[in-house]
């Protein structure tokens, strides 16, 4: 049994598109996930462009991004936003992760602490938003 595990760069240059064109239909915010992260509502379009490849090595990780998606959506009506928001922090507590890793093991177990003490400034710091929406 075999598989291969595929993320937003596997979209090649159709995903920010895809993702731009998939919001605008459904009327929702959409987050694709690999090497950069690309999330839409159909207007704006942001790129994260941080994390580890550690993150797509480790199962489990597309439902803990989940969950944080869900904490920062609680919080505020901007959908989009709550989405940014949630893979900069997911992302950036992934690289820190990684640091003090030596495989996928111990990665998990260093992202959940990562996550837990995520600082304001260690955001400000690796934390990498940009609007990408074509004009």
């Amino acid at each position: 049994m075999g598989g291969k595990v595929i993320g937003v760069d596997s979209a090649g240059s159709g995903g920010f598109d895809a993702a731009t064109e998939f919001a605008k239909t459904t009327g929702t915010v959409v987050a694709m996930t690999g090497k950069e992260d690309i999330i839409s509502d159909g207007k704006t379009t942001v790129l994260v462009n941080s994390g580890h490849e550690l993150l797509g090595m480790v199962s489990g990780t597309g439902c803990m991004v989940s969950s944080v998606t869900g904490c920062c959506a609680a919080v505020t009506d901007n959908m989009l936003m709550a989405a940014v928001a949630a893979l900069t922090v997911f992302t950036t507590a992934g690289e820190l992760a990684a640091k003090n890793s030596l495989g996928p093991g111990t990665f998990k177990q260093n992202l959940m602490d990562a996550l837990q003490n995520l600082t304001r400034q260690e955001l400000v710091i690796r934390g990498s938003a940009k609007d990408i929406t074509k004009m």
